[in-house]
């Protein structure tokens, strides 16, 4: 195909870009650049504990949500453990690293890839780590708070690590997040990346939170210094990014209804219900999802092929909620598509 230009729909981030006031912090990053950040991200820190309402012990900053994946496992080593799937792929690649056994939880495509009931979790029982994802990457379905509460209460002795990297996209959020909970609940561990709602990719920056004798445990296993001092300078930034946070979430309500219904009318792709800035969707109008990419590409439209999940081998693919008139291009392309394969 001839090179050309794309509107990437692959990428889960927020449409609107950095927060502008963000981007006026590299004025100042250029001349603190020489001089070294806090050794354990204090200032990183004392943005989720303002943002989040979370006692400043529970915080630990780190060099995105992934430092603490791959952390946590080495730290705790754990003898097995369970991963809800599927998932982000690290969580299973990190356990491997440390030896763990793991098991998969199945999420089934005819249920919507949701969890109902904590009956889900029927077969944990004797397991060191269970790891979640709420919002969950790459079905944006949302395990509800209920169920999570009950299994800490079931399994006091398996520490369960949630990923809440899309929870500020949700609905419901600040109630739907786990992180208040964390004090209550010593077997609980929160990550969260400001990747993803405050378009931040390139930065690399995120925290854990846990109790107060968790969040000790891993200050002192972790390096220092792999927080940076641009980082530090955008999370105080972001405490005054109010009024971003409040139009990120009225425009990707709004769009992912549109979506919603846009795709109910598209014979041959089945959609599956979303809880975050994405969708997963299913190509069946031809054997091989390539069709669809090479003709959404011809379009100027690239979308993440979900084929490398196990389990989503068979036509499965993502798509970020983007702006307006991208989502439009999106919808247009998809009728043309599916048009003229029916």
């Amino acid at each position: 195909m001839p090179e050309r230009a794309v509107v990437d729909f692959s990428v889960n981030t927020n449409p609107l870009g950095p927060p502008p006031q963000i981007l006026r912090v590299w004025e100042d990053a250029s001349r603190v650049v020489e001089k070294y950040p806090s050794a354990d991200g204090s200032k990183v820190a004392e943005f989720y504990s303002q943002r989040f309402s979370v006692p400043p012990e529970c915080v630990v900053a780190g060099c995105g949500s992934m430092e603490f994946i791959y952390l946590l496992p080495q730290m705790l080593r754990p003898l097995s453990a369970a991963v809800v799937m599927p998932t982000f792929y690290n969580y299973s690649h990190a356990l491997a690293v440390a030896g763990t056994d793991t098991t998969a939880l199945w999420l089934e495509s005819s249920r919507g890839f949701r969890v109902e009931d904590a009956g889900f979790f029927s077969s944990v029982r004797d397991v060191d780590m269970l790891w979640l994802c709420r919002p969950n990457n790459p079905t944006a379905t949302l395990i509800p708070k209920g169920v999570v509460l009950e299994l800490l209460e079931r399994l006091p002795d398996t520490m369960v690590v949630v990923d809440e990297t899309f929870i500020q996209f949700t609905d419901e959020f600040p109630q739907a997040s786990l992180m208040a909970y964390t004090r209550r609940y010593e077997n609980l561990v929160v990550l969260h990346s400001l990747t993803k709602f405050y378009a931040l990719a390139g930065l690399r920056v995120g925290g854990l939170v846990a109790s107060p004798q968790i969040a000790e445990r891993v200050r002192h296993f972790k390096p220092p210094w792999t927080v940076n001092t641009p980082a530090e300078l955008v999370a105080q930034g972001l405490l005054a990014c109010h009024d971003y946070e409040e139009k990120t979430r009225v425009l990707i309500k709004r769009e992912r209804r549109r979506l919603e219904e846009g795709m109910r009318g598209l014979d041959g792709i089945e959609h599956f219900a979303s809880e975050a800035n994405f969708f997963l969707a299913r190509w069946r109008l031809t054997d091989n999802l390539d069709y669809l990419v090479r003709e959404l590409l011809s379009r100027g439209i690239y979308v993440r092929d979900c084929r490398n999940f196990p389990s989503l081998e068979d036509g499965y693919f993502r798509f970020a909620i983007r702006m307006p008139h991208e989502n439009d291009a999106l919808l247009s392309a998809l009728r043309e598509i599916t048009t003229q394969c029916g």
